[in-house]
């Protein structure tokens, strides 16, 4: 019998290594190499390619698109779809990822004239709300990466099934599901070493043959679904890559033809699959969950920081398309300018975005806002919070206690002095729980895995080049105390390392709402770790299940039971300081069991904060924390700098009936 194969190439000219006018060389290295491997072999290959990387294309090479169309129409390519830009949909508004469809899908069919049927999640970042988008613009599958969602779904995927078996994914909306052509990313990094001359056929070919048992019999060996820049051609990212010492296009011919005799394989496309294989319909697999809340490509050192905080300065690049993208709404602005962010949203601009074009997008950037956005506005409460705080750093008495109450008609609670501004209890007078958020002191827990102070508004600041920061670094210079009409609040200015900030507490009677604000004297050069807001939860209050429900890019909000631990504040590796979060794109998350709700909301124009959750057990003791990132270290933080004024948290207790 043979085993069905598919081949899939993603061409992206945005790749962040790529200088603009190397593009001609990519296209005439990689991408028209392609084609005629797929004109003159029997095999046909799926392609997938931004709408943005089919216009340079055209602009630069107008044959290579003449020849893609004829290829398709003969079904020796079956194009792949992914928007107008290569975004990542899961820390970007459900609006713009709406935009970035509609735009694409009308490029796709002025240039090839056609829809895709398929769609390919931008580097594999996959959240629940894709399925609902894709779902919106009627494609017929996604094309995701099984093997995070292997290890994250282990409890939920039935013995003795493989993830293969399972035909759809389920989105965030009540009942949608999408279907899904799964990628290995083992296999299309063992198909690059073979070309590479890493490994020998012999040896790639035994490894094959395990995969071909491993399947089963109506599941589909997708052997190669990654860039088609890494062949002939190399990106420039990493010191380590490959020396090109093939004609490797030639090589990837000569393989694939081989393999096909050797193996029984037989090269198809997605939609000549579905064909001789209809989906079965009750086979649907819930991707996500609190520990995985998002996944994404290959090994645990990529996770969705790498687009969110990490970067040159992702922090500050989010900030600006968030405040841009508030505009466009106010405004109802037209397709151009929705093109345009969507542009400035490109995921290339996040990671190993090279110096040249960093200067060019930064500086779009800031003339498009100087032109067209109030760039200092906060939105409402927070610019209120924002005048209160200023009259509160240069007003406010100074106070020389250990503690302070911050009561009104509507909250309870105390901050603590003795290292910042941290809070012992926050208690909302209309719900059943009672110091829900709280601080934990030394003995509070039986397990000595807890023996240690776990603090409320906590500041995390950590440099490894420096060495310098943490919980247990800050020294407390001042506090001060300042009351006015419905509103009051605590001030310290703190010391952790050589990082000077000020840490507020302000309760709020108007809003009904506790703000926990941090404001920064300094920039911060280099690579930093910090993480503000950090907050204990006492769980022994929880009546029924405990849930977080949060927008990962999507119009309906993502519901997640805390019913597992979650470490998404570990650090996977030497070099990645993190392993998950959420997107929390509309700057609001739920925390809520049967009885109560609270909402923690932020300003994403101003600061889109990354959230992150930890949940640990250990006998009858369970700790569950959240922490709020602003930035984190990974591979791509080059001449990184942080630039923050204020930035604040907003916690309110909310009708739980909202939540159904």
């Amino acid at each position: 019998m043979l085993t069905k194969t598919l081949m899939l190439f993603h061409m992206n000219l945005s790749f962040s290594s790529l200088e603009e006018n190397s593009r001609k060389v990519v296209i005439e290295k990689c991408y028209r190499p392609l084609l005629d491997f797929a004109k003159i072999s029997n095999i046909r290959v799926a392609i997938e390619a931004s709408a943005f990387t089919l216009l340079e294309i055209q602009r630069i090479a107008p044959d290579v698109i003449s020849l893609l169309i004829s290829l398709i129409k003969n079904k020796k390519i079956e194009f792949i779809g992914s928007g107008y830009v290569q975004l990542i949909s899961a820390i970007v508004p459900y609006q713009v990822n709406c935009k970035n469809i509609e735009i694409g899908m009308q490029i796709y069919k002025d240039i090839l004239g056609l829809v895709p049927r398929y769609m390919l999640v931008n580097e594999m970042a996959y959240s629940r709300s894709i399925v609902d988008i894709m779902l919106k613009y009627e494609f017929q599958g996604v094309i995701i990466e099984k093997n995070n969602v292997e290890y994250a779904c282990q409890d939920s995927i039935k013995k003795p099934d493989n993830i293969l078996d399972y035909d759809y994914v389920e989105g965030a909306g009540k009942n949608s599901k999408i279907e899904v052509i799964w990628i290995d990313s083992v296999l299309f990094q063992k198909f690059q070493l073979h070309i590479h001359g890493v490994i020998s056929y012999e040896e790639y070919k035994e490894f094959i043959k395990k995969a071909i048992n491993s399947i089963g019999n109506e599941n589909l060996l997708v052997i190669y679904g990654s860039d088609a820049e890494v062949f002939d051609y190399r990106p420039g990212r990493f010191n380590d890559e490959a020396l090109i010492v093939n004609d490797e296009w030639s090589l990837i011919k000569k393989t694939t033809l081989t393999m096909a005799s050797d193996l029984n394989l037989e090269y198809i496309l997605p939609s000549q699959f579905r064909e001789q294989f209809p989906v079965r319909i009750n086979r649907s697999l819930q991707v996500t969950n609190i520990a995985f809340p998002i996944v994404v490509k290959k090994q645990f050192y990529y996770n969705l920081s790498r687009w969110a905080v990490t970067g040159r300065a992702d922090f500050w690049i989010n900030a600006a398309c968030h405040s841009i993208n508030l505009s466009l709404i106010e405004k109802n602005a037209d397709i151009e300018e929705w093109r345009k962010l969507c542009f400035f949203w490109s995921s290339d601009f996040r990671t190993h975005i090279t110096l040249d074009r960093w200067s060019d997008i930064t500086s779009q950037i800031k003339n498009y806002i100087k032109s067209n956005v109030d760039n200092n506005r906060l939105i409402a409460p927070f610019n209120l919070i924002s005048k209160f705080n200023k009259n509160l750093i240069s007003k406010g008495e100074i106070f020389e206690k250990e503690r302070v109450d911050l009561n009104s008609k509507y909250i309870n609670s105390q901050v603590r002095f003795t290292s910042g501004s941290n809070i012992e209890f926050i208690s909302f007078k209309d719900q059943k729980w009672d110091g829900f958020i709280r601080s934990f002191h030394l003995g509070d827990f039986a397990s000595i895995s807890f023996a240690k102070p776990l603090l409320c508004n906590t500041t995390f600041i950590y440099s490894p080049k420096l060495r310098i920061g943490g919980l247990d670094r800050q020294k407390v210079l001042k506090s001060q105390y300042l009351k006015e009409e419905n509103i009051e609040g605590v001030f310290s200015e703190v010391q952790i390392g050589d990082v000077s900030l000020g840490l507020s507490v302000i309760n709020s009677i108007e809003d009904q709402s506790l703000f926990l604000v941090t404001k920064f004297y300094q920039d911060l050069i280099g690579d930093h770790i910090v993480r503000l807001f950090g907050l204990q939860f006492d769980l022994n209050q929880v009546k029924g299940e405990l849930n977080i429900a949060t927008h990962n890019g999507g119009k309906d909000l993502e519901h997640f039971p805390l019913n597992m631990n979650a470490s998404h504040s570990k650090a996977p590796s030497f070099t990645v300081s993190c392993s998950n979060g959420f997107g929390g794109t509309e700057g609001i998350m739920y925390i809520y069991d049967d009885h109560d709700a609270i909402k923690l909301s932020w300003d994403t124009g101003s600061f889109p904060l990354f959230p992150m959750i930890d949940i640990d057990s250990y006998g009858q003791d369970r700790l569950f924390g959240i922490q709020f990132s602003v930035s984190e270290i990974d591979d791509t933080c080059i001449d990184h700098k942080l630039s923050l004024e204020e930035v604040m948290l907003r916690i309110q207790a909310v009708d739980r009936k909202i939540l159904i």
